[in-house]
């Protein structure tokens, strides 16, 4: 049985900053949380919470309730299904920053969180910055700019086997094609990708896949201030 393996390996033109050391000129304290005032029904049953009451970041909303004795501690008794609402209700955390004329004087500002829990807006001045639907394997927000910028990816783009016309037939595939393209950073030779792309294929047994490679080119990158990138922004 002959297996083919279609390959495209493209080094996309990205821009990759080297990233310099970071410098904390401010640390975000003194956080304050409440029922989200949307949340009418929640704020209505629970009037405690629908003002604002100090809080632990990081933490949870749970932890800043038993604190602030709103709820019982769950860990105790029953405890655990008079809290269940808490997971139920949209929060709404703040605290304030002072802008400082060396905070002006920089290039640039991150506003780094090193992790949002499931869906959130955040917002500066009411001024909408960002919102998350999930938080990705839980990275510092650093670490994962760094692997979306400098990160090799494999992409299987289809694959075709066996019978595919109407009806069925009770048959094994003679045939089964694959098409992939693997994105390289710098650093990466594209011969050398293909070899450990065979290398790993023959280990597992599959040493007779035809594999064909239709294009592609070494790892490259571009400043992030070159035109081709400022044009974009």
């Amino acid at each position: 049985m002959k297996h083919r393996l279609g390959l495209i390996l493209a080094a996309l033109a990205l821009p990759f900053p080297a990233l310099a050391a970071p410098k904390t000129v401010a640390t975000l304290d003194r956080w304050q949380v409440r029922i989200d005032p949307k949340d009418a029904a929640a704020a209505s049953a629970h009037p405690q919470a629908a003002n604002w009451l100090a809080a632990t970041v990081p933490g949870s909303v749970q932890q800043d309730l038993i604190a602030a004795n709103i709820v019982p501690d769950p860990y105790k008794g029953a405890n655990e299904a008079p809290i269940q609402w808490a997971g139920l209700t949209g929060w709404q955390y703040r605290t304030s920053l002072d802008v400082t004329p060396e905070m002006l004087r920089r290039d640039h500002l991150d506003l780094v969180f090193d992790g949002l829990d499931t869906f959130a807006t955040v917002t500066v001045n009411g001024q909408r910055l960002l919102s998350a639907d999930k938080w990705a394997h839980d990275l510092p927000w650093r670490a994962s700019l760094e692997r979306f910028v400098s990160t090799p990816t494999v992409n299987i783009e289809g694959l075709v086997a066996g019978y595919t016309g109407p009806g069925g037939k009770t048959v094994l595939p003679g045939r089964a094609v694959a098409k992939m393209d693997f994105r390289l950073v710098p650093g990466m030779k594209k011969d050398e990708a293909i070899a450990a792309l065979k290398a790993h294929l023959e280990k597992r047994g599959y040493g007779d896949i035809e594999v064909n490679v239709s294009g592609g080119y070494d790892g490259t990158q571009t400043d992030a201030g070159a035109p081709l990138i400022q044009a974009q922004r």
